[in-house]
């Protein structure tokens, strides 16, 4: 059982899964990940796709992700 302020009561009202998301959220934290490390992986992900998308980066075995010379 958790308490929310009014504000924040609104916002996980307008969540699909509230209980859900609290669960992992709490999973991450035990795993040692914080939501920011999430973002940033997710930012550098989506970088990653972008410069594949552009024709940027190619993908080489046993090295991964590198630049298009």
């Amino acid at each position: 059982m958790i308490t929310l302020c009014p504000t924040t009561w609104e916002m996980a009202s307008k969540m699909k899964n509230f209980s859900a998301w609290i669960r992992l959220q709490l999973r991450y934290k035990d795993d040692g990940w914080m939501i920011s490390d999430l973002i940033e992986e997710v930012d550098r992900l989506e970088s990653i796709l972008s410069a594949v998308a552009m024709g940027e980066k190619k993908w080489q075995q046993g090295v991964g992700w590198v630049d298009v010379e």
